[in-house]
């Protein structure tokens, strides 16, 4: 898989899981932007895409850029819709940013986004409703 972080990211998928690890290291990897990340970013899917109910959750394992620690849990899931418009639920649970001067931002928010597509696929909208 190609990557942004040169051949210092390791890409694990389990097929049988519908897992996808994203594993910086411990001493991290310096992305094309020049930050460093270090950690896991770990991928799941429950059910089929583009049909109700299908899941995506993103979980960070000891996840940091430079110096900040990322914390915390996104879950996309499918609620409906057609080839031109789709409506997802997106949820974060425990975020938090932790900064070296030890100060904090923490967030949880619930939203609705509805993507709108041209005929051809291509993403052409994308309309963000934050219920928290």
């Amino acid at each position: 898989m190609a990557n942004d972080s040169g051949d210092c990211v390791t890409v694990t998928e389990d097929a049988a899981t519908n897992t996808k690890i994203i594993d910086f290291g411990e001493d991290g990897c310096v992305g094309r932007d020049g930050r460093v990340r270090t950690g896991k970013i770990i991928i799941t899917h429950e059910g089929e895409r583009d049909v109700p109910g299908f899941k995506r959750t993103i979980t960070l394992e000891n996840f940091s850029v430079d110096t900040i620690g990322v914390e915390g849990t996104r879950v996309l899931t499918y609620v409906s819709g057609t080839d031109i418009e789709k409506e997802y639920n997106v949820s974060l649970t425990g975020g938090k940013l932790s900064f070296p001067d030890n100060t904090e931002a923490t967030r949880e928010s619930t939203r609705t986004r509805i993507a709108t597509f041209d005929v051809d696929g291509e993403k052409v909208q994308v309309e963000r409703f934050w219920f928290s």
